[in-house]
């Protein structure tokens, strides 16, 4: 048995051709891909690719360092009490404090 064509009122059929489907599938194919490459890439910046994580601590609050620190500038007191500047390492497992006059107000900058 043959199937019967259904025909558009000029005579034309209207199914469509083994071309045209396979074009279709690559179509659609294609923009699946591309969705999914662009919603992955979306989904992994949203979803935690940060390099680093920024905590706030209170002014004055004492942090203990869990790397090495190279060249931190700093002010070192010389011998009749006057500051001069410096550049110095600070090594893994320092603390670092406030400077706290002798009246108990923390010296800012």
């Amino acid at each position: 048995m043959r199937r019967r064509q259904r025909k558009s009122k000029r005579g034309m059929s209207l199914q469509r051709s083994p071309t045209t489907k396979r074009t279709v599938l690559e179509a659609v194919s294609i923009a699946i891909a591309v969705f999914l490459i662009v919603g992955g890439a979306a989904l992994l910046f949203m979803t935690g690719c940060r390099g680093t994580e920024t905590t706030y601590i209170e002014f004055g609050e004492p942090v203990q360092l869990r790397q090495d620190i190279e060249d931190v500038k700093v002010w070192i007191e010389g011998e009749h009490g006057e500051a001069s500047p410096a550049t110095v390492t600070l090594r893994k497992g320092w603390w670092c404090l406030p400077l706290i006059s002798d009246d108990g107000e923390v010296y800012q900058d």
